[in-house]
C-alpha cells in the first residue's frame, strides 16, 4: 500500500491526528489493519488534472473482517491530491477521508 504514497506524504485520517510522511502512514496503515483482514472498494467520482498536480475526489466502501467477530463496514469519501513522479508515476502527496456513518452514541 505505501507504494501509493509520495515520499512527503500528509495523511489525514478520520478520528485520528495527521500523519506525515512514510513512516506515519505505515504506523497508521499498520493499527488499522490489526482490526482484522481489510477489503476496499473505490470509486472515483472526479479527477482534475493541472500539469504535475491532480485532484482525485469519490467514494470508498471498507469492511474489516476480525478473526473473531463480525465485518466492520465504514462508507466514506475522500480527497486526495496526487504529484507526478520524476519517473513519471503519479503517487498520493495528500490525502483526507470522511465516514458517511455517523459517530455511535
Amino acid at each position: 500500500v505505501l507504494a501509493f504514497y509520495d515520499e512527503q506524504i500528509v495523511r489525514m485520517p478520520q478520528d485520528a491526528p495527521s500523519t506525515e510522511g512514510l513512516g506515519g502512514v505505515r504506523l497508521s496503515l499498520e493499527e488499522a489493519f490489526a482490526l482484522g483482514t481489510p477489503d476496499i472498494s473505490i470509486t472515483q467520482e472526479e479527477l482534475i488534472l493541472s500539469g504535475d498536480i491532480a485532484i482525485s475526489r469519490g467514494n470508498y466502501l471498507l469492511t474489516f473482517t476480525p478473526e473473531d467477530g463480525e465485518p466492520v463496514v465504514v462508507n466514506g469519501k475522500y480527497l486526495n491530491v496526487l504529484r507526478r513522479q520524476v519517473d513519471g508515476d503519479w503517487k498520493i502527496a495528500r490525502s483526507m477521508i470522511s465516514s458517511n456513518v455517523p459517530p455511535a452514541e
